[in-house]
């Protein structure tokens, strides 16, 4: 490790010492730009994106494979037939209700509806370095008291690879991510239905990767333009919902279509193919006493289809029964379950020692499938299928929760235990890629803090370190922190806010990106070179239901990535406009 990279990470921790948080409510004034600053504000997830606006990247659970998690729309898993999990640019966070689930391992995004007395539609202009725009058009609407509707339509463009070796400007392909959602949610005799359609499109600036030397070392790479990978899809779903608190059931159903091309200049990367993605829900509670049952049962089914006359298809039965009950202030929940032929089960145990203090155990066994793309071949290139259909994984901890007026901690230590395949490639310039097997068996350490200060000055961080030996495979730290100064003027009708953050990663020497799999794996060489600390400022104001702000992703302006194989990381300026109009 070099000097300047020690004399940062001696930095970092100073600065960890003073801006701790622990997860709560995103804050109304410091937004929320792409899903990747809620998953490190808001999870103990691993989170890579590729690039500075996220419109795709890596999400690991403890360094588990992408199956360990899982991303839901009102309660139904929403999952890409092809790749597993869907571009993150896809989800909404600006407009939609985010809950995290460290429990199910699952972030469930909520359509959110304006009341019956107001109703709020409006817009997002960002407009940024590197063509970047991203346009948000957001209506809301009623019939009557008891139905209500929404409309989002969003277009976000990023050419990603400018600046990527200097300051020379290049253009190597645009990203762009377009999501255009309709909601309509009505009450009637006792029960809630919510209808949704769909339709999403992800077309990121495709590149190619040639190594042009190395010194010291140090491996220098250029990139290049290689075509275009389109994906689209097309999706509708139903949720209903009935009860009481003591007495209540649901039922859901979604199905959605999907179109990939990957339309490269080199003919062995070239494909199109078709998917579809057949899911639904059951849940029935029951109330006896203090004795609480939940039962669930999701089907799900994905299958692909090429133009090469290769397809494969994945059908999954997940089924589950929860016991939950209180005894004075110590609450206990024991979840048998199944996942087609392999059991499952989870245990929380959880004690309240005063009003400020609590303690929680948790035991969880579960199981998770590859995706499909890791068996099916839709190039000319060589692929090597994992020798199972996916991975058993068991996670056990104890936490500690503390609250006070001006102080709040949640504290976990625990172990994780795995073992299961990733792909693998000898070095950058091989087409064969190979499936490998890794065991992960480590404890783990997170840490979410919160100190409000009477200044309305809020410091937060969120931090998970994985102690694993093996350094290269495996990230071992990641730590987000966030200082908050809020100033409100003129008896509060003016709200500015100025906010500095830090993210930083170690380890994983050798992990790398694959883009033809969307997924992250090894190499056999050390290809992570760049600084890992990054440091992003925003600036703003709330003025009425107007919000206006100024966001400056990497200060510093240092060429990094967070996986090898990727472009590299840019200074990104922003400057945002969000307007709402109140009926």
């Amino acid at each position: 490790m070099t000097k300047p990279s020690l004399t940062r990470l001696v930095y970092l921790f100073s600065t960890l010492l003073s801006v701790q948080s622990v997860s709560f409510a995103q804050m109304g004034t410091v937004p929320d730009l792409m899903l990747y600053d809620r998953l490190f504000s808001g999870s103990n997830w691993f989170s890579l994106p590729t690039d500075d606006y996220g419109t795709n990247g890596a999400v690991s659970l403890l360094n588990l494979p992408s199956g360990a998690t899982s991303f839901r729309v009102s309660g139904l898993k929403v999952e890409d037939p092809l790749f597993g999990q869907l571009p993150t640019s896809w989800f909404n966070v600006r407009h939609s209700i985010l809950k995290f689930d460290e429990s199910n391992r699952s972030a469930t995004f909520s359509p959110v509806f304006s009341d019956s007395s107001l109703l709020a539609s409006g817009f997002d202009y960002y407009k940024g370095d590197y063509g970047f725009l991203d346009f948000t058009l957001h209506l809301n609407g009623g019939i009557g008291d008891d139905v209500r509707w929404r409309f989002i339509g969003a277009n976000a463009a990023y050419d990603g690879g400018s600046y990527l070796l200097g300051s020379l400007p290049s253009t190597y392909g645009e990203s762009v991510a377009q999501s255009f959602l309709f909601d309509v949610r009505s009450r009637r005799n006792g029960w809630q239905f919510d209808y949704s359609a769909s339709y999403q499109k992800y077309i990121p600036g495709k590149t190619t990767l040639s190594d042009v030397g190395s010194e010291n070392g140090i491996s220098y790479l250029n990139w290049s333009y290689g075509g275009k990978l389109k994906e689209s899809r097309a999706g509708m779903s139903f949720f209903a919902s009935s009860g009481t608190a003591s007495d209540s059931f649901a039922i859901g159903a979604q199905v959605s279509s999907f179109l990939y091309g990957n339309h490269a200049s080199e003919d062995s990367w070239w494909y199109d193919a078709t998917g579809y993605q057949y899911s639904g829900m059951i849940i029935k509670t029951l109330n006896s006493g203090k004795n609480r049952l939940v039962f669930s049962f999701e089907p799900d089914v994905q299958n692909v289809y090429s133009e090469s006359f290769a397809s494969r298809k994945l059908t999954t039965l997940t089924g589950k029964i929860r016991l939950e009950r209180p005894f004075g202030r110590t609450y206990i929940s024991i979840t048998p379950g199944f996942v087609n032929h392999e059991v499952t089960w989870s245990s929380t145990i959880r004690r309240d020692i005063s009003a400020r203090l609590g303690f929680q155990a948790e035991f969880l066994h579960d199981y998770a499938f590859y995706p499909n793309i890791f068996f099916i071949n839709l190039t000319d290139t060589s692929l090597n299928e994992p020798p199972k259909d996916g991975f058993g994984f068991r996670i056990a901890s104890i936490s500690a929760n503390y609250s006070s007026g001006l102080f709040k901690m949640v504290s976990r230590v625990g172990f994780v235990d795995s073992d299961f395949y990733v792909p693998y490639q000898n070095s950058i310039s091989d087409t064969m890629i190979q499936f490998i097997g890794k065991s992960l068996k480590t404890v783990f350490f997170t840490e979410d803090l919160t100190l409000s200060l009477p200044w309305k000055m809020t410091l937060r961080s969120k931090t998970t370190l994985l102690p694993s030996p093996d350094i290269d495979d495996f990230l071992q730290l990641q730590t987000w922190g966030q200082a908050v100064q809020q100033i409100p003027l003129f008896h509060n009708n003016l709200k500015l806010y100025v906010a500095g953050e830090f993210t930083y990663q170690y380890g994983g020497n050798s992990m790398v990106w694959f883009d033809e799999l969307r997924s992250s794996g090894i190499c056999n060489t050390r290809y992570y070179t760049n600084e890992r600390l990054n440091f992003n400022v925003r600036v703003g104001g709330n003025i009425g239901d107007f919000h206006i702000f100024y966001v400056i992703y990497n200060v510093e302006g240092r060429l990094f990535s967070t996986l090898g194989k990727m472009p590299y990381r840019n200074n990104l300026k922003i400057f945002g406009v969000e307007w709402n109009f109140i009926e």
